[in-house]
């Protein structure tokens, strides 16, 4: 449920689409998906506690992987998707440029971001 609402703030933004299309997959990316593309991951989840108890809020951390031919591409779509992620008060926690050669990636250029969700 999460994700798939991470998936249609980020489906729904123009500038994200305009490069992705709707290549924005949860937990998986294809093999035969083209790029540029993005795929979501639930990394963590924290509750939050108030002074005597839980307060019914949880801090979920969300990976949001950028993957192109090039580095310059995959910045592209990781600038979109912030700006996508920003404008739905998701707060961005990292963001670091990977090169990923393993075989089944083909050697694409990613960038990988991670957001604070609540929920």
């Amino acid at each position: 449920m999460l994700l798939t609402t991470v998936r249609t703030t980020l489906v729904n933004a123009a500038a994200v689409t305009a490069l992705a299309s709707t290549r924005i997959e949860i937990l998986t990316r294809p093999q035969a998906i083209d790029v540029p593309a993005v795929c979501l991951t639930k990394v963590a989840t924290a509750p939050i506690y108030g002074l005597e108890a839980w307060n019914g809020l949880d801090e979920n951390q969300v990976q949001v992987d950028c993957y192109a031919q090039t580095a310059t591409d995959a910045r592209a779509l990781a600038d979109a998707c912030r700006a996508a992620m920003e404008a739905a008060d998701h707060e961005l926690v990292s963001d670091f440029d990977n090169f990923d050669d393993s075989a089944e990636l083909s050697g694409l250029a990613r960038v990988t971001q991670q957001y604070a969700v609540w929920s």
